[in-house]
């Protein structure tokens, strides 16, 4: 297995180099400055900071950006994302929007930053920085141990694969976003829950096989094997269920031996983490199988009510036209930080409010019969 590592970390090398020199990612200038300026007011209505983390035998400090919602109990569960290659803490934040999930869910999400911008995906390096990072929230937040989740965009999906093999007794689950071990190293030492989604058009780290690079099907193919799940799994499509417009697809392999494994392949998507309202919001996927996983095998409790993907709002940040998606019949308010009711309304599926009240962050509720839920928006 050791020189296996060694080859791969050569063939990486060399390829991610080469394969992500000229890389662009996901939003438009516009559209992913205003998505930045929404999330660098959330600080203020939470507890979001940048710190650093001093670990033996590495020289420099590591950095991460911890974001903590309002409210956040203890024995809450842990989200880790990771960048890809040659980016930054805040580009995975814009990209992912962990933090809007873990407003609803009262979660604690982590981003760290990788030195130069990369991930050591065959050494300790990296995984001692992701093992640091929980004893470091266990001890600030008193998280949930049996409740750590580790994903990533591109080289961190490749680095979740590899904290699933070195340190799978301190990680529930793994979710990797358009990335994926070249050479497939399998050597977690228990069976591990994976969530991987890609695009089928990803044309930087390929869905289908491509030189060095064995492709998606081959590499869950062997995680399946290793996981003792059927053979067959089960296909879902359109994917969500709830947005017949989506030409993705999700299948799922399981019962597998204390795990499960689940592929969301995207339609007409490349390499970038999608949010898509009229198909697959990829950190929305992620959260709803992180939910259902813990590291001791058990059934998590407290969450399984929670359906945050049962409703979305697009765009957030808005300027003028806010659209709400639900499936079903449903009731809105938005709310202002005060408490104050500003306006409401009824519908069917989709909503689009024509909102003229001044730019701000905002509140909207939605709810059902027999469920709520209340989204933080932001107006420009």
């Amino acid at each position: 297995m050791d020189c296996l590592l060694s080859l791969v970390k050569y063939g990486m090398k060399k390829t991610l180099t080469q394969v992500f020199s000229s890389l662009k990612y996901g939003t438009t200038s516009v559209s992913k400055a205003a998505t930045i300026a929404s999330l660098l007011l959330l600080p203020f209505l939470s507890g979001a900071q940048t710190t650093t983390l001093s670990l033996p035998g590495q020289s420099n400090p590591r950095t991460i950006f911890v974001y903590a919602p309002s409210g956040l109990a203890k024995n809450r569960p842990l989200v880790i994302s990771m960048h890809g290659l040659g980016n930054v803490i805040n580009d995975q934040r814009t990209a992912t929007k962990w933090d809007l999930v873990a407003d609803t869910a009262k979660i604690l999400v982590v981003y760290p930053q990788g030195e130069g911008g990369s991930w050591d995906i065959s050494g300790n390096k990296d995984t001692d920085f992701i093992s640091a990072i929980i004893e470091s929230m266990v001890t600030k937040y008193s998280i949930d141990r049996n409740r750590v989740y580790v994903s990533g965009f591109s080289m961190g999906g490749m680095m979740s694969y590899h904290a699933a093999n070195k340190i799978a007794n301190k990680v529930a689950a793994i979710g990797p976003v358009s990335g994926y071990l070249f050479g497939n190293p399998v050597a977690s030492s228990r069976p591990m829950p994976i969530i991987h989604v890609h695009g089928l058009s990803d044309n930087v780290v390929y869905y289908t096989p491509n030189g060095n690079q064995q492709g998606v099907v081959a590499t869950l193919q062997k995680w399946r094997t290793w996981n003792q799940c059927p053979s067959t799994g089960t296909k879902t499509t359109p994917y969500p269920v709830n947005k017949p417009l989506s030409k993705s697809t999700m299948e799922y392999w399981g019962p597998c031996k204390n795990s499960a494994v689940q592929l969301v392949f995207l339609y007409n998507k490349y390499h970038e983490h999608s949010i898509d309202p009229a198909g697959v919001n990829t950190t929305y996927e992620l959260w709803n199988f992180f939910k259902k996983q813990t590291l001791n095998a058990g059934t998590v409790t407290g969450l399984e009510g929670e359906e945050f993907s049962s409703s979305s709002v697009y765009p957030n940040p808005f300027t003028n036209i806010l659209s709400i998606f639900v499936k079903g019949r449903f009731n809105y308010h938005l709310i202002s930080m005060s408490g104050t009711i500003l306006s409401e309304g009824a519908g069917e599926n989709i909503i689009k409010i024509n909102d003229l009240h001044p730019k701000g962050i905002y509140l909207l509720k939605v709810y059902q019969v027999d469920k709520s839920q209340i989204i933080k928006v932001v107006k420009e």
